[in-house]
């Protein structure tokens, strides 16, 4: 279940692989049984694995099977846990109105998105692509090959591993501050958010610590599913307690980590190199644009600045808006609020501010009804005088 916990709303990209994969599309045609190059569509696409359909009126755009395969097949492998056949896809509905018709009985003012249903009538539901629908995926794909466990585990491994390179989720861990320790979580009523933010801490930490096999052999035993032994399975599999693991995770101080790069090197670009300039077409025909409930965009960018300084950055479109937003820790030393602020121009925009010397990612995305082709231009240069 993913909730409106302020993940990334527009800010979307994917891995290199599937980066290549779009490429290839746009240079070849189609790929599996996602639509050709050259198509967008407004009704129903299928892939090996899923089925997808839209409530908003927008067209699916032909980079979102493309991203959805990739990332259940990715999912799949990294939890373990085998697919299903292209005679039982799963399907995946995108819009406001398929999260509330699917989505009800949450404790949840507002979702995002969720998973319903059981076996081959299992229901994905998720208002956006790129960043809601991998966590709903996770979940998905757990739920065709067993019984759930605890929301601690779900949410936080579902978060972490909604994580990948171009959408990267990040990770805090207490480092003896204030947290919701897994007693406490695992006390609370149905789901909460503290299963999303510190269950992922949690989860994420075992990761770190324990490895991947030992996490996933614990996440797919099929006696997680019961609360009461969940203490002995734990300790099982982990040769910690749960109270020893919550004191060593509370006190560990090695650094937060990021699951996924927040960059794609074919899609990086520095102004050392001298003026930045991007333009093509924002096509939702094309399989480097994916979309399909209320925007559509770009696989993200990602842009070095050497030193801090100051820029002008240009947005030429009939309709968009372009991010730079910064991603990645980094202190420069003195510069001022400006010069780490995000910036956001609307098409036909142009703004110079100043910008710190760090990296920062680049996203374009396009709100606009019916998802209507558009040139753009996007420059960013230097100003030295």
């Amino acid at each position: 279940m993913s909730t409106g916990r302020g993940r990334l709303k527009h800010e979307e990209g994917r891995d290199s692989t599937l980066f290549m994969l779009a490429t290839s599309a746009l240079a070849f045609g189609s790929w599996g049984c996602a639509p050709d190059g050259g198509d967008a569509d407004d009704g129903v696409v299928e892939t090996e694995h899923l089925r997808i359909t839209n409530t908003t009126g927008n067209p699916i755009c032909a980079g979102t099977p493309l991203l959805l395969e990739s990332e259940v097949v990715r999912i799949a492998k990294v939890l373990e846990l085998p697919l299903w056949s292209a005679d039982d896809r799963l399907n995946v509905h995108f819009g406001e109105d398929s999260v509330a018709e699917v989505c009800t009985g949450s404790s949840f003012e507002h979702l995002n998105g969720c998973v319903r249903g059981e076996g081959s009538d299992i229901i994905v539901a998720a208002t956006e692509v790129a960043n809601i629908a991998p966590h709903e995926l996770v979940h998905a794909v757990r739920l065709r090959n067993l019984s759930l466990g605890h929301p601690m585990f779900e949410e936080g491994l579902a978060e972490v591993l909604s994580g990948s390179d171009g959408f990267p989720f990040r990770v805090d861990y207490p480092h003896g501050e204030p947290y919701t320790g897994v007693e406490e979580m695992l006390a609370l009523p149905g789901r909460d958010f503290a299963h999303y933010v510190w269950g992922a801490s949690f989860v994420s930490w075992l990761w770190e610590t324990h490895g991947q096999s030992t996490l996933m052999s614990f996440m797919n035993d099929p006696r997680l599913s019961d609360d009461e032994t969940l203490p002995l399975l734990f300790e099982e599999h982990f040769g910690q307690s749960l109270d020893e693991a919550d004191e060593a995770w509370s006190i560990d101080d090695r650094p937060n980590p990021t699951w996924g790069a927040p960059c794609i090197p074919e899609l990086t670009y520095s102004l050392a190199d001298g003026p930045v300039e991007l333009s093509g077409d924002f096509d939702c025909r094309e399989p480097t644009v994916y979309g399909a409930s209320s925007s559509m965009a770009l696989w993200s960018m990602c842009l070095d600045i050497p030193e801090t300084t100051r820029v002008r950055i240009s947005f030429d479109a009939n309709h968009g808006r372009f991010q730079v937003l910064s991603r990645e820790p980094c202190d420069v030393g003195p510069a001022g609020g400006e010069a780490y602020r995000s910036k956001s121009l609307d098409a036909g925009e142009v703004l110079e501010e100043d910008i710190a010397g760090c990296r920062f990612q680049l996203f374009l995305f396009s709100q606009e009804p019916g998802f209507p082709p558009t040139p753009y231009t996007i420059h960013i240069e230097e100003i030295t005088d």
